[in-house]
């Protein structure tokens, strides 16, 4: 996620992003994807809402067609 503006084919803006616990209004970079252990990880920015979740799969299911 990231708070910088920019548009993109692969961008989901986050409707809910209070209710998911960002800092500020963010966008899903969904061309930015990258994968990391739990382990690395040292506590959850937050979950989002089922809506914006949606969102977000609808957008990668459509421009993801193998």
């Amino acid at each position: 996620m990231t708070g910088s503006a920019r548009t993109g084919q692969m961008d989901v803006l986050i409707e809910k992003w209070q209710e998911a616990g960002l800092l500020k209004p963010s966008i899903a970079r969904l061309d930015r994807i990258i994968t990391a252990e739990k382990t690395v990880f040292i506590r959850s920015l937050g979950r989002l809402a089922v809506s914006d979740l949606d969102s977000v799969r609808k957008r990668w299911n459509d421009n993801m067609r193998l």
